[in-house]
Order: structure tokens, then C-alpha cells, then sequence
């Protein structure tokens, strides 16, 4: 493909822009000539481990419009530079009677955007480009979704929505019945006069089918023409990374043609190259006559019909293209260019199919020499009428082991699954939709969050997948995994697992299939075999290609920790170092679903067919990666808010995840009568009726600020005698592990000390509101009760216990108690615990059951676990007129409001305040031909770091002090710039000394020296 490298392809496109293809300097490919096109360059699929571009033009996996950078257009792995195909395109060859025609799509196209009108094209119009729509999508949110081009023929479903196929898709339409375009060498021949819809769709999600990028192709005949010995082809020129150490194969049994690598390493992917397939999973219907034959044609299943597989498979290397009708039509019989018959060297037969061996096994025919291949697999012959549909289903596959072999193995691996998810007409469970995760790098620390992907949308964790019958299968949200990567594409290790905590994982699954399953649950036990530890270690039939088989293996391995969506790292998971700053670091959070089938019983009507094949216990999510690099500044990460109104004792945290915005704005947190809250943004109303208030990080996100209110949990405050003997007692004095006013005695709970744990026993149970209680010492004291046994004591205590309420129109209620005699007294005295009942005074206390292991707490104890401890020796009760008030904490209610300013841009993440030029640093110095931050071998990165928050211009010099490079950072809120290491001519500087000069704009200057070193450059191909 690289044969002319020394040019530069200069090919701006923007989409409604005119392009005119010729010869590409940058590639030395043959281009068509056309007409002034309509083409659609900039959309792609990016849904799962695979970026593969989609062209108008019948075109695809191309960026001959370098959008990304390279005319390269599949992307493996997703997030680097690293690609397996430079261009692919559909192909049909026929003949009209005794006229051969040809119509390809290679490099440039025959194509048109658009569909046919009357027998003809339709003239350009802006609407025939690519449409992008993804799971989860609707009018509103894209619009692509909202302007649907149904007129086109695009696919919608029973309610007229878009027919998504796969969690992305993208629809195009294109047609060959304009006969200027018929000019590139391969083709250049009358039209066909086909119509092609063409669908790519893929799944995002972890493991097989995050390495599948599937293609349907819609066929119609709308020329007038029959079409005789119609062949269709995939064709394609894989760049498996280096262009020029690319061998190709085929597998007829699963009509796959292919490419890998040779021996001795890839320069791009090095000893680990992938390896790249196309299979036919649905080939073009003839009839047959036969009831016995089925064909799959449109979802459904014909008789007498049957599908055509691959019919050849043919290979060629750069110079050897076609050029002509006929030697394309010779490549897609399966013929030499010139019409010659196949010949099999390993058996000496005749065949159509090259390279057919096993490069595995080392058997059969197999590629040799190396070369910059093109490959063309195909499907015929058959016949198109006019008015004909015919539909052609296909995919790329990309499989990477730990060599080029095993890459192959692999590969073959994921598209035998891939496979089973067209046999079930790709109705298959999703996995939980991935959220955004926002990365702040703070000094010597890094702070992950990740939040729903659409704010209009559930979490998450509410995600569950119905229960589809024909698997038998009923996913449900259970966790997060956490991955650290040593790049953006990996590899990675999983560092942390965060899923429910193992009773809310039951009661979530049995809420789910409460519609399909009975469950009779008493006191968290469920007759149907489901327990609580049955979701924390999550067990799959994966492919062990090295064992030869299928072995049962953990594959999610909870924490039971329960969810959370914040993580705040201080030391890498990978060598356990401290977090380093100015170094980049790799985090990708993924969610995954558990199968409720694997979890229940093997009787329940969750048994059946296993998705995929085998025993898909979880469906993990997209693993999205992230940078983020830690650094010193003056960063604002997190703020709080005023609370301006109100005596709650709950708190607003600002966290400023990806604030951009340059000017303050005032917002204002507001509550209803119901406990809810409301967020708005200069007197606007951007979030309503929000009832989050747990001090998590699950809280939606506005233009990358995250307000968390925070309400108190409820609980006591404070413990205060605020009379004593009748008198008051002004302030009230502390009696939590503090003396009385008269210093007679204190109050405690169970657990020594007065910390919050201590405090926190008396809501032991968490049946705690948010209420406030009274003891009152009175002459006449109260009845009382026995903890152990609920009989009633035969004294009375010196005390009453009131619910006390601030609300002057509800009266106080008085609550009967019991004690705990741990003195064995037979009544109240110091040292034995209180515990208080919402039964009202003087009821008889509910009856209640001793356990195994004495008397149940029951349910209607609020507060308890209460000692009254003497300090005086006296033993004596306090005196009559005494009072002791148990304050809870404040709920936040309408009296409350909250207010902040936000900061400018100037103040956040990955800039600083400072005006000063005194930490600036280059990073790295020296540099040795490599840096950690490049994300490969064609990105030289060279930072300048803690710039100051105005414009700066940066001038590099070598030691004759001639001007290497003068760059400027015009975003006066960046703290960091990075230079290229390449010159004002765009070529890399040589190795040695060089001399940094920085003008920052009403601040002053700043230099010092750098150190490079750099390759000494030769060409990889000639």
C-alpha cells in the first residue's frame, strides 16, 4: 500500500464538499476520476473495541479523507493508531445479455450516494449520507434518529421507530446507475443499475463481540436489467499494521477469508499481531425446488430456496490489480486475471478458493512471501430480475492471541460467535450501557467517577435486560469492574470489582423476574435456591484454545462491598508505586449483568439454551479507556456550598469534574415540603424534585459539575441536660461522656468513649428517624419492662421518656421503655440500658420472641443501648425536675438553602492560578527517543507543564541558536502544551542540546535547556 512516502495527501473534506479522487500521493493506489460527489467521510462506528469508518459510496473501513490523522480506516484497538484494514469495498460483477458489467468500490467508487428514482439515479442531495443511531437514542437526543430516512429505505421497526440493529448502526444507501462514475480501471462499464442498503452495526461490549463490526447489504434491482451470473464480492486491502508482511487465507468451512502476519513480528504491533477476517453468514438465495432446503432471507426462513456461500476466494498483491471488467469478473469466478483455472499446488486440483490451507497446523495451501496484499472473497453465481431483492450478510472479525498464530485461532474463535448471534437474528441480551467515567489528576493522586451516559436515563445499576424466550435467558445489573491499563488499548488488569452487596443483589433479581418466576421469601430466605453469595463469585464456559476445549472459570468476582461510583487512587495498581506526576495513567470502567439463569436452580424455567453456546453467566459492558495525567497545581477539583438558610445539619459538595465554562455562575439548592430537592442555575430550574440525598457519587452531572446535597443520616446529635431540679440550664450542658452541670453523673452508650460508632449504637437497628426524645425525672416516675422477658418491673423508674417534637401544633408522646438489667438489681439503676419503644405510654408492650441467642430487638425500638452512668458514688437518680433531651439530627426541609459561585475555567482541572512562570517544567528531559505519554511510535510527545493561565508563546533553539520551532498556546487555561518534536518544517529534530524560550503574556519570560534524542529514520517498504 506504502509504496510513495515521502509525499504528504492533502485532502481536506468536510461533509456536502466536493471530491474529485485521483492517484493518492500519500499511498501510490489508483483512484477513480469521478464527478463532483455528495460523500459522507467523517462517520464511523466506535461502539465497542473496533473504529471502522462508513463511507456512501459502497466504500468502508476508509479514511481516505485522513479525518483520524491516516487514510487507514478499521481501528484495532479502538483509542490508538494502530489499524488492520486500509480500505474495503462491496463489489458486483454480471452480465446484460452479452454485456459485461462491473461495478467496485476501491478506494474510490462507482457508487453514488442515494437511492434510485424511475431507473436512474437521483441528483445529489444532502440528505443521502450516513446515519449514525444508537441504543438508547431517540428524537430528541440525535438527529439522526429524529430525520430517519424512511423515504431512502431505511429500516424502522412495528412502531415506525429506527430498526437498530446491534447497540450502534449505521444506514446508508448508495446506487451505480450514474454511468459517469463507471471509470476506475476494475470497473468502467455500463451500470448495473443496483440500489445497495447497507446496514454496519456492532455490539458494545467486552470480549467476542467487541471484535465484530457486522454488514448487511440489501440488493435491489431497480435498472430494468436482468442480471445473469451475478457475482458479489467483499474485497478488501488489509494493512495488518506494516503493509508490506501481510499474508492472507481462507476457510471455506466458514466461508472466511482472512489476513495475518508472517513470522518475525509486526512494526506496528510487534510480536502480538492480530489477525482480520470477513465471513459470509448469509450469501445471496437461489431456488432449488427442494421443500427439504431453507434459506434465511430478511430475518425469515424460505423452502426450496438456499443460501450461496462463499463461492471463491482470490488474492492479489499491489500491481497485480485488475484492470478491466473482465479481470475483476475472472478474480470473482476464482480464475487467474486472465481466466485460467485455479491449481491447488498441494493436491494439484483445481479449485477456486486460494490459500485454503491451515497456517496453524502448517497443512494445505498456504500464503508465502510476504507482500501488501488485496483480497476479494465471493459469492454466485445467481440471477436478479427486475424489481429482485437479494440480501448479503456479512462481518469483520478481529481476534488477537498471544502470536500471529494464535491471532488466527482466536479470531476463528470470535467468529464462530459471532455467527451464533446471526442464527438467533441478532435478538440477544445487552449488557448494561456503559457510563462516562471523568478522571482528575490531582498531586500524586488520581480521582475517578463515572455517571450515567445519558442524564435522561436510569443508572446503570437499573438496567436489566427482559427476559427474552428464546434463550431462556434474564440478565440483571450487578457491578462494576475497574481496569488499569499500561496504554489506552491495554492490556489491562482488573484492580477492583464494586458490586451489590449480596441481599440487594437477591431482591434485585427477584423484583426482576418477579413477572416470570414465583419466589415465596421470608426473612431474606427464598424457596427457589437463590442465597445471597451466590452472586459474588459468577462462574462462564469460556475457550481454552490451548487446552483444546471449554473449561469453567470465574469470570466476575464480586467484592460484595456494594456499589459505589467514586475511586481515589494514591498508588499505581499495577506496580504498587505512589502515583507519579506528569505521567499518564489508563483506567476503563466497564458494567456487567449476571444471568439469572446460572444462578437459580437448574429445574426453573431459566434452564435452556445457552447464549452463545455456552454458559454466558455475565455480560460485561463497553471498557471505554481514559488518560489522566496527576500533576501540582491550583486546581479546583471539589467546593462547598454556602448553606445560607436553615438549621439542617446537612452540606452541599460541589465536584467539578469537567467544568468548562469561563464566566461564574450562581446556583442555588432549594428543598420541597416532601424532602425532595431542587438545583437552579441563575434563577432557572436545571434539576427538580431530586431525592438523592445518601452523600454517594451517583448524582447527575450539569455542563461537568456534580452537586451532591447531602442530607444527615438520621441519628442523635447531641446528649443535654437542660434542667436540673427545675431549674434550667442555660446553655445546655453536654452530658455525651461529659458530666452533668453538678458533675453527679454522664450519659453513654455500650461502646466506650465518644466517638460517632459510640454514638451510633443507639440507633443499633437504623430504625432511627428524625426524632428527638425527653427524660424527664419525676416524683411519679414510669412503668417499666423487662428486656428479656417483656414482664413488667415491679418499682417504677425515676424518669418518664417523651418523643419530643419542635412542632409547637403536635404534642409531645410519651413512649413506654425497657431496661436491661445487667446489675441483676431487679429495677433501674446506673449502668443498665434503656431502650425505648414507639408504643405509646401506658400500653402493654408488643408480644416479642426470644432467639437462639436471647431477645429479638424488635422492630418498634428506635432508640436503645441508653446508660446513665454515676460519676458522685452517691447512686443516687437524679433529682426530680431533671431534664435530659436526646437531640436528633436536622433533616435538610424548605427552611434550608444552599448557594455557590461557581469558579472560572482558570481554577479547574489540569490548569493553575498562579501567575508565575517558576514551575515550569519539560517533561520528559531527556528525552530518549521515547516517552511514556506517546500512545505509539508515530505520536513524539514532549510536554511543557504548570504554564501559566495566559497566552503563551514557546520558541525552541539549537545551541547555534537558529529557531527550531515557535508554537503557541492560545487556551489561556491549559497548564500544559505539547510539543511534536518535529521543526517549523514538520520534519523530526535531530538528536541534541536544545534551549527552550517561553513568552507568557503579562507575566514575563522564562528558558532553559532540553536534551533530545531521536531514531535515525529508514524507510520501513521501498
Amino acid at each position: 500500500m506504502r509504496l510513495i512516502k515521502t509525499f504528504i495527501f492533502l485532502v481536506c473534506l468536510a461533509m456536502l464538499t466536493s471530491v474529485a479522487w485521483g492517484v493518492s500521493s500519500q499511498t501510490g493506489k489508483v483512484q477513480s476520476s469521478n464527478q463532483a460527489l455528495i460523500l459522507d467521510t467523517d462517520t464511523y462506528l466506535d461502539v465497542n473495541n473496533l473504529l471502522c469508518f462508513v463511507y456512501n459510496d459502497g466504500n468502508y473501513a476508509y479514511d481516505n479523507a485522513n479525518i483520524l490523522g491516516k487514510t487507514d480506516g478499521l481501528y484495532f484497538p479502538r483509542g490508538t493508531k494502530r489499524t488492520v484494514i486500509y480500505d474495503a469495498g462491496i463489489w458486483v460483477g454480471a452480465k446484460v445479455e452479452d454485456d459485461l458489467r462491473v461495478v467496485v468500490a476501491e478506494y474510490g467508487s462507482e457508487f453514488v450516494p442515494g437511492p434510485m428514482e424511475n431507473g436512474t439515479f437521483i441528483p445529489d442531495n444532502a440528505s443521502f449520507r450516513v446515519y449514525k443511531i444508537n441504543r438508547g437514542d431517540n428524537a430528541e437526543t440525535n438527529p439522526d434518529w429524529a430525520n430517519w430516512p424512511v423515504d431512502q429505505g431505511a429500516p424502522v421497526d412495528s412502531l415506525g421507530n429506527p430498526a437498530l440493529l446491534g447497540d450502534q448502526m449505521c444506514w446508508a444507501v448508495y446506487n451505480d446507475a450514474d454511468a459517469s462514475s463507471h471509470n476506475i480501471d476494475a470497473g468502467a462499464s455500463l451500470p448495473l443499475g443496483i440500489e445497495i442498503q447497507q446496514s454496519t452495526f456492532a455490539y458494545g461490549r467486552s470480549g467476542a463481540l467487541g471484535q465484530v463490526i457486522f454488514m448487511k447489504f440489501l440488493i435491489i434491482n431497480k435498472g430494468g436489467n436482468q442480471l445473469d451470473s451475478t457475482f458479489i464480492s467483499l474485497w478488501a486491502d488489509p494493512d495488518l499494521g506494516d503493509a508490506g508482511d501481510d499474508l492472507v487465507g481462507c476457510d471455506t468451512i466458514l466461508s472466511m477469508g482472512y489476513c495475518y502476519n508472517e513470522a518475525g513480528g509486526d512494526a506496528i504491533y510487534g510480536q502480538t499481531p492480530p489477525a482480520v477476517g470477513f465471513d459470509f453468514f448469509q450469501g445471496p438465495i437461489i431456488e432449488t425446488g427442494n421443500m427439504d432446503d431453507s434459506a434465511k432471507f430478511q430475518g425469515q426462513w424460505l423452502y426450496g430456496y438456499v443460501n450461496l456461500p462463499m463461492t471463491s476466494f482470490n488474492k492479489y498483491i499491489n500491481g497485480t490489480d485488475p484492470h478491466s471488467p473482465l479481470e475483476t469478473y475472472n478474480y470473482q469466478r476464482g480464475l487467474t486475471i486472465d481466466g485460467q483455472d485455479q491449481v491447488n499446488p498441494t493436491t494439484s486440483e483445481v479449485t477456486k478458493f486460494m490459500h485454503s490451507g491451515d497456517p496453524v497446523t502448517a497443512t494445505g495451501w498456504l500464503d508465502v512471501a510476504a507482500d501488501d496484499r488485496r483480497y476479494m472473497m465471493t459469492t454466485g453465481p445467481f440471477t436478479m430480475l427486475p424489481g429482485d431483492t437479494q440480501e448479503v450478510v456479512a462481518a469483520i472479525v478481529v481476534g488477537q492471541g498471544g502470536d500471529r498464530l494464535s491471532s488466527i485461532t482466536e479470531m476463528k474463535t470470535v467468529d464462530e460467535q459471532a455467527q451464533v448471534v446471526f442464527d438467533l437474528n441478532f435478538d440477544i441480551p445487552s449488557p448494561p450501557p456503559a457510563p462516562v467515567v471523568h478522571a482528575r489528576g490531582y498531586d500524586g493522586a488520581i480521582d475517578l467517577t463515572w455517571t450515567p451516559a445519558d442524564p435522561e436515563q436510569n443508572w446503570p445499576e437499573a438496567h436489566f435486560q427482559d427476559y427474552i424466550e428464546t434463550l431462556n435467558e434474564f440478565y440483571v445489573f450487578e457491578g462494576y469492574n475497574i481496569y488499569q491499563g499500561l496504554s489506552p488499548s491495554g492490556p489491562w488488569t482488573k484492580v477492583a470489582t464494586y458490586d451489590y452487596d449480596g441481599a440487594t443483589s437477591m431482591h434485585t433479581f427477584i423484583d426482576s423476574a418477579g413477572e416470570y418466576i414465583y419466589f415465596n421469601c421470608e426473612d431474606e430466605v427464598c424457596d427457589s435456591a437463590l442465597r445471597p453469595w451466590d452472586f459474588q463469585l459468577i462462574y462462564s464456559d469460556v475457550v481454552n484454545n490451548q487446552a483444546g476445549g471449554v473449561e469453567k472459570v470465574i469470570t466476575q468476582a464480586g467484592s460484595e462491598s456494594g456499589l459505589v461510583n467514586h475511586l481515589f487512587i494514591e498508588r499505581s495498581y499495577l506496580d504498587g508505586g505512589p502515583i507519579i506526576n506528569n505521567r499518564p495513567y489508563y483506567f476503563a470502567i466497564s458494567p456487567y449483568s449476571v444471568n439469572i439463569q446460572e444462578v437459580l436452580s437448574e429445574d426453573s424455567i431459566f434452564s435452556g439454551v445457552n447464549f452463545l453456546g455456552f454458559n454466558a453467566a455475565s455480560l460485561e459492558g463497553t471498557r471505554v479507556p481514559i488518560t489522566v495525567v496527576p500533576k501540582s497545581s491550583g486546581a479546583v477539583f471539589v467546593d462547598t456550598a454556602d448553606h445560607n438558610q436553615g438549621p439542617s445539619q446537612g452540606m452541599v459538595v460541589v465536584e467539578y469534574l469537567n467544568y468548562t465554562n469561563d464566566e461564574p455562575e450562581d446556583f442555588t439548592v432549594t428543598f420541597n415540603e416532601d424532602g425532595t430537592w431542587n438545583l437552579l442555575r441563575e434563577g432557572a430550574t436545571v434539576l427538580s424534585n431530586q431525592d438523592n440525598q445518601g452523600g454517594g457519587y451517583d448524582y447527575d452531572v450539569i455542563d461537568g459539575l456534580m452537586v451532591r446535597v447531602m442530607g444527615p443520616d438520621p441519628g442523635i446529635l447531641s446528649i443535654v441536660e437542660t434542667a436540673f431540679a427545675g431549674d434550667p440550664v442555660s446553655p445546655p450542658d453536654n452530658l455525651f461522656w461529659s458530666l452533668s452541670s453538678t458533675g453527679d453523673y454522664y450519659v453513654s452508650s455500650d461502646v466506650s468513649g465518644s466517638s460517632q460508632a459510640a454514638k451510633d449504637r443507639f440507633n443499633w437497628r437504623g430504625l432511627m428517624e428524625w426524632e428527638s426524645w425527653e427524660f424527664r425525672f419525676t416524683d411519679e416516675g414510669s412503668e417499666y419492662y423487662n428486656w428479656n422477658d417483656d414482664e413488667k418491673f415491679p418499682d417504677r423508674a425515676p424518669f418518664e421518656i417523651w418523643h419530643f417534637s419542635e412542632n409547637e401544633t403536635e404534642p409531645d408522646r410519651r413512649d413506654i421503655f425497657f431496661i436491661l438489667d445487667d446489675d441483676g438489681s431487679g429495677g433501674w439503676s446506673y449502668g443498665d440500658r434503656i431502650y425505648v419503644s414507639e408504643t405509646d405510654y401506658p400500653s402493654e408492650p408488643l408480644p416479642q420472641n426470644a432467639g437462639a441467642t436471647g431477645y429479638v430487638w424488635p422492630d418498634h425500638f428506635h432508640l436503645g443501648r441508653v446508660i446513665f452512668n454515676d460519676f458522685s458514688g452517691a447512686l443516687t437518680a437524679p433529682p426530680s425536675g431533671t431534664v435530659v433531651r436526646f437531640n436528633s439530627t436536622i433533616p435538610n426541609t424548605q427552611l434550608d438553602q444552599f448557594q455557590f459561585t461557581t469558579k472560572p475555567t482558570g481554577m479547574q482541572d489540569g490548569t493553575v492560578v498562579e501567575l508565575s512562570l517558576d514551575d515550569v517544567k519539560v517533561v520528559p528531559n531527556p528525552y530518549y527517543n521515547y516517552s511514556i505519554l506517546e500512545p505509539d511510535q508515530f505520536d513524539r510527545i514532549i510536554k511543557f507543564t504548570n504554564l501559566p493561565p495566559t497566552r503563551c508563546t514557546i520558541r525552541i533553539f539549537n545551541i547555534a541558536g537558529d529557531l527550531v520551532r515557535e508554537m503557541v498556546k492560545e487556551d489561556e487555561a491549559a497548564a500544559e502544551f505539547v510539543w511534536d518534536v518535529k521543526t517549523n518544517s514538520g520534519l523530526y529534530v535531530a538528536s541534541g542540546i536544545y534551549v527552550y524560550y517561553i513568552e507568557a503574556e503579562g507575566i514575563g519570560d522564562t528558558f532553559g535547556k532540553m536534551i533530545v534524542f531521536t531514531e535515525v529514520e529508514q524507510l520501513n517498504t521501498y
